[in-house]
């Protein structure tokens, strides 16, 4: 008997999500497609093989967002993700002039206080650009509307976000602003 369900369990412990072959890996058709989203002032968005940080994507970070708007003696307050901590990203961000501190772990709600009253609005608010669609069944669209359209709802998601909350946050979380 067929199942009703798309995916079935059969002992995995995940299911991978990514598509296959060249298009959908860096410097492949999908990753020239979204550098074209959005303004580099406002979001960038990059492809990585694994959907996470690695240090291409972080590099490339660093030089069209960081870059751009560091300021003379900038402090980047980062977690100890493994490739915060690779001598190339501490290399390329001293060169701009910033100074890397590192949170220890389980301390980030305390040290790094977007993570937590920015990021979890920010979520929520695309979420709920989500939810808004249009009730009834979804027209079908291609890879390239879907990609087009979550980095539109993310973008969104960013303007719900005032600067008057992150001050806030730098105000909350005290030693950080004088």
């Amino acid at each position: 008997m067929g199942s009703r369900t798309t995916v079935d369990f059969v002992g995995a412990t995940s299911v991978s999500v990514l598509t296959e072959g060249s298009d959908s890996q860096p410097g492949g058709n999908v990753e020239k497609e979204i550098s074209t989203y959005g303004e580099v002032s406002v979001a960038t968005f990059s492809v990585q093989a694994k959907a996470w940080f690695d240090l291409r994507v972080m590099v490339n970070w660093i030089e069209n967002s960081w870059k751009p708007n560091a300021t003379v003696h900038s402090i980047l307050i980062l977690d100890s993700l493994k490739v915060h901590k690779m001598a190339e990203v501490v290399d390329a961000l001293a060169c701009t002039g910033t100074l890397v501190l590192f949170v220890p772990g389980g301390c980030t709600g305390a040290a790094q206080p977007l993570d937590v009253d920015v990021m979890a609005p920010l979520k929520q608010h695309i979420c709920k650009c989500y939810s808004n669609r249009p009730s009834g069944k979804p027209r079908k669209i291609t890879p390239v509307e879907r990609r087009y359209d979550m980095s539109n709802r993310v973008i969104a998601a960013m303007e719900m976000i005032f600067k008057k909350t992150v001050s806030k946050v730098f105000h909350k979380a005290g030693p950080f602003v004088r």
